[in-house]
């Protein structure tokens, strides 16, 4: 970087696009590690249930602090809703879903 012939304005430029994608390939790194987590697990007992609402929450919390009011984001909860699975498969599925819409 220091031998392109650079203006100060473009070089700050330049700096923040390299720190953008560096979190793109980090975030996607993490993606393939979850998912290869995921298709490495055993299926998950069918009476180990998880309940939707506080997890959801979550998401939501996250993905409104992510998005830093660029998006209106509405959640719409039916209580007592409950999935079989791994709790933290689960979250991390559904909050990969949620930051890519953000994103």
């Amino acid at each position: 970087m220091h031998s392109l012939p650079l203006t100060t304005v473009e070089r700050d430029r330049v700096l923040v696009l390299m720190g953008q994608q560096t979190q793109r390939m980090q975030s996607l790194v993490a993606d393939l590690l979850t998912l290869a987590q995921l298709e490495g697990s055993p299926r998950p007992a069918p009476d180990r249930w998880v309940s939707l609402d506080a997890m959801l929450l979550r998401v939501a919390a996250d993905a409104e602090a992510l998005s830093a009011g660029r998006h209106p984001l509405r959640i719409k909860l039916q209580t007592g809703v409950e999935l079989a699975g791994v709790e933290s498969e689960l979250h991390s599925a559904i909050a990969n879903l949620v930051t890519n819409a953000v994103r």
